[in-house]
Parts: C-alpha cells; structure tokens; sequence
C-alpha cells in the first residue's frame, strides 16, 4: 500500500452495531470519490476498533492515515463514531454522527464516508461532491448528510466522582462526592450541570460544616493528548448556588445548626483519559468563588472565632459514561 493511502478499520459487533454491506458500499464509494485520484481506500476488520492502536496500524500498512469506525445504538437510532489519526504529525480528529433508524443504509453509508474524507490531512471538503446513489431508490439525504464536515455530536455523558476542597486563607476543607452531567452538541464543546456534596470539620468552633453545591455551565476540550487514544484537555467553568450548614456541638444540649446560602463561581483545568469504549476518567483542579465570607461566631457577645473564606481550591475525579 502506499503512503498516500487511507486506512479504514471497521467492525460490526451486537445487533445494534451492524453494518450492511449496502452502507459498506456506500462508505467506500463516497470517501473515494471524494479524496484525491492517487488515494486508495482499504477496510480492515478488527475485533475492537477502539481498542486498536491507530499508529501500529499506520506502520505496519505504511498509510498515510488511519481512521477507525464504530456503531452504537443510541435513542431513535444509531450512532457512528470516527476517530482519525494522521501520520507523522500526531494529529488526531474525532467525528461522531447520529442517524434515525428510519434512514437507509446507504444514506449512512455515504454520510460516514464523507465525514472520513473530510478528515484528510489537507482536503478541504466543505460540501461532498455530487455521488449517483449506490441504491436509486434511497431518500435524498438530509441537510447533517450533505454536509459532514460540521456533523454535529448528540450525546450525552453523565459521572460520579468524589470532590476535595481546601479553604484560600480560611477553614474550608472538605470531602464528598460530586455527580455530573454533559450535553455534548459538538465534539469539543458541550454545556454541563453539577450536584455535589462535601463536608468537614471546624475546629476553632467544635462544629462541622456541610456544603451542597448545584448549578451549571460549560465545559471546552480543544486539546488532544497524543499518546491517550480519545485523551484530551481542557477548561470548565459553572455558575453555582452553594448553601453552607454549619453545626456547632454543646455539652448538655443537642448542639446548634445554622445555614447561609451563596452564588459562586467555578472554574478550572480538566484532563480525560479513557476507560474503555463507553467510559472515561476525568480530573479536574480548579477554583471555587463564593460572593460573599461566612463568619463563624460564638457566645452571647457574638464573638467571631474563624471566617470560612469566599475563595476555595477544588479537585474532582469523576468516572463518566457516555450514551
């Protein structure tokens, strides 16, 4: 095989990841029609293609680049997910594109392999070229279909995970778990929602604290990391309504509770790396920022004996699940 050649790797594996030959057909004909004379289009069957390493591939077939293909069932139909890796260079593309259960085979087909030959390294493929359909009597293919370069992503992630937090200049310290959920509208965009719970001790007033926090915001993951198939970095940040419930034990009486609430501020740094093919490890480190301190008081006098800072450092690790 030449350099200039395209690998794809492609696999049918369940009953809701079968692929005709009818989409088959359709796929290699649409990314070889579309990708320059002297490129040839190969398909390779593997067991796992998300578990393949692209850059053995590349080396052992001598491709110019090597895109891996997957299918999964998603809610009304079937989803196909790309992930494209670039020789010598390193660059890694990613690309996943819903489909009703109600569109033909060969509508996927053409669909996926234009998406395929958008990702070649130097083609501009704004809209694909004019193809005769490989079965005449499919429906005309829809507006995402005719133009895959800007196929959106449709899924959605959810995690559970566990938070720390540390006060900047004040008692704030605190543990407990977080849970989390990502609307994924592009591929390295998406809007994000956040419920956790964590608490920990006050020495200076024999009490504990607990805090709930909830709210939401974005999150934006423009790097990708190299060596970690499907890694990435990137950048959160949320608007939160955090409500702090302080207890102060007493000898003789069942102790004293009070409560405040605040809006906060969010934001930080985010590293994923994947588990398996449905589910990734996301860290985070970032900062948290309540509009307002909490003075914490005692006595009749009314004596202030600590103040929980407004700025606090939060680390999460969240295991996610996409669907």
């Amino acid at each position: 095989m030449s350099l200039g050649a395209l690998l794809v790797i492609l696999v049918a594996a369940g009953d809701a990841q079968t692929v005709s030959s009818e989409t088959v057909v359709a796929l290699v004909a649409a990314a070889q029609s579309a990708l320059p004379h002297e490129t040839s289009v190969r398909l390779l069957a593997v067991p796992d293609p998300e578990r393949e390493d692209l850059t053995r591939v590349e080396e052992r077939l001598g491709a110019r680049a090597v895109a891996s293909l997957t299918w999964s069932a998603h809610p009304g139909g079937v989803r196909a997910s790309l992930r494209m890796h670039v020789a010598g260079g390193g660059s890694w593309t990613a690309r996943t594109i819903a489909f009703l259960s109600g569109d033909p085979p060969s509508e996927r087909g053409r669909t996926v392999g234009f998406a395929i030959a958008a990702l070649w390294p130097g083609l501009d493929v704004d809209r694909p070229p004019n193809v005769a359909p490989i079965v005449q009597a499919a429906a005309p293919a829809r507006p995402v279909a005719a133009d895959a370069s800007t196929a959106a992503v449709l899924h959605t992630e959810v995690g559970l995970g566990v938070v720390g937090a540390t006060g900047l200049g004040g008692p704030a310290g605190a543990v407990g778990g977080t849970a989390d959920v990502s609307w994924k509208r592009f591929h390295t965009v998406g809007l994000r929602g956040v419920f956790e719970l964590r608490g920990g001790p006050l020495a200076a007033l024999r009490g504990f604290d607990w805090v709930i926090a909830a709210g939401g915001g974005i999150e934006w993951w423009p790097l990708s990391l190299a060596w970690a198939s499907r890694g990435a970095l990137g950048v959160y940040g949320d608007l939160l309504w955090t409500a702090h419930w302080v207890r102060r034990e007493s000898s003789g009486d069942s102790g004293e509770s009070r409560g405040r609430m605040l809006p906060a501020v969010d934001l930080g740094l985010a590293a994923s790396l994947p588990v398996r093919s449905s589910f990734r490890l996301v860290m985070a480190l970032g900062g948290e920022l309540a509009l307002g301190r909490t003075d914490l008081r005692t006595g009749d006098d009314h004596v202030v004996v600590a103040t929980i800072p407004p700025a606090r450092a939060v680390a999460r690790v969240v295991l996610r699940y996409a669907f």
